[in-house]
């Protein structure tokens, strides 16, 4: 989880949040409430025209600790490195896929909001 850090005893973890930095047992009761009302979302029919996609994974994780947790940073290093990952695996053209991917991973950081990064280009 992002911000999560060990306490000096190492039997708890503490985790950096909007409510300051708390152990686990403390943030477990706000992060309980959100996955309830997520719940009780998905009884009442609120997701059933969504696709089952990532998409809907993030609208669960917004909606369970969007507020509570800074996740920007995390999730877009692992978001950019699982889609370079996928792309390049691919290798779609002959020619250019990595200027391509640069391009791809800048418009998936626009599209979720996310801070833009430098794109370095990698050394073989």
């Amino acid at each position: 989880m992002a911000g999560a850090t060990p306490s000096p005893d190492r039997n708890t973890r503490f985790i950096e949040s909007s409510c300051g930095i708390l152990s686990d047992s403390q943030f477990a009761p706000l992060l309980a409430k959100r996955v309830l009302g997520c719940e009780e979302a998905i009884v009442a029919d609120v997701f059933k025209r969504w696709p089952l996609d990532d998409q809907l994974l993030m609208e669960f994780h917004r909606r369970i600790c969007g507020d509570l947790v800074p996740v920007a940073g995390a999730l877009a290093l692992d978001t950019l490195a699982f889609a370079e990952d996928r792309l390049l695996t691919i290798h779609p053209f002959p020619d250019f896929n990595g200027r391509l991917t640069r391009l791809w991973l800048r418009e998936l950081l626009r599209r979720a909001r996310l801070p833009q990064v430098t794109l370095a280009v990698g050394l073989k």
